[in-house]
């Protein structure tokens, strides 16, 4: 039963995906061109007009990319921010307090860098994308923290194609996709054994010591912790 319901759940997933890439195909290859006439040299001429003008001059004189730039460092020297006000009855101290905890949340994430590069892709293409989520505090915790993180693509988020908020807030689903580098497993020298053989296996595999020990010094009982280096997630940038 279980098997089924997990089935039925990842080929809902691939139907609403592939709803998702019909529905917004002609949006993203107008965007795509957009970015690479503003931000590529070369690409305000198509490729029927390179082959009729040869060995002939191409000249280009890209007036979008300096208004795009106004408006973007418009942004940067205004960055936007969440604000919070108390309406008719509402508590103002309360309203303070929250403004504080988002504040504080933005600072910690850096949130203008998400809404710079949000905003660059938006002038630049029609759209940018950043979110928000939860992070644990550190390794030994299980205390999460709130992130405004970047979205480096945009073209790698996929809204429901039947929303129809500007901000896509009425959406019932959304995709990020991501790249994940395949990568294999380092072994550990056999001289490094003895000081991580209390460390579970796929940190044994994957981990390179940084706590090996020299010849004729003991392996410390408990030796600091080995955090594995597997590389995170990655999403390319647009092709532009």
């Amino acid at each position: 039963m279980a098997m089924k319901q997990d089935e039925d759940k990842y080929r809902r997933m691939r139907e609403r995906f592939a709803d998702c890439q019909s529905a917004e195909a002609a949006l993203r290859t107008r965007a795509l061109d957009d970015l690479k006439f503003i931000w590529v040299p070369g690409s305000q001429w198509d490729d029927s007009s390179l082959a009729n003008r040869d060995k002939r001059p191409k000249y280009e004189f890209n007036k979008l990319r300096q208004m795009v730039k106004k408006v973007v460092n418009d942004l940067r020297m205004n960055t936007p921010s969440i604000k919070i006000r108390a309406t008719e009855d509402g508590d103002a101290a309360l309203a303070e307090l929250r403004q504080g905890l988002i504040r504080n949340i933005e600072t910690q994430s850096r949130a203008d860098e998400a809404y710079d590069w949000g905003g660059l892709y938006a002038v630049s293409g029609g759209f940018g994308a950043w979110r928000v989520r939860t992070a644990y505090t550190d390794d030994d915790s299980f205390d999460q923290d709130i992130r405004i993180e970047r979205i480096h693509n945009p073209f790698s988020v996929h809204f429901d194609p039947h929303a129809r908020a500007l901000d896509r807030s009425d959406a019932r689903f959304a995709f990020v996709e991501e790249s994940i580098p395949r990568v294999r497993p380092t072994p550990l020298p056999a001289t490094a054994t003895p000081a991580l053989a209390w460390y579970p296996a796929w940190a044994r595999t994957c981990c390179p010591t940084s706590t090996g020990t020299s010849p004729g010094v003991p392996a410390p009982t408990r030796p600091p912790p080995v955090r594995c280096p597997i590389p995170a997630a990655s999403t390319p940038l647009a092709t532009i």
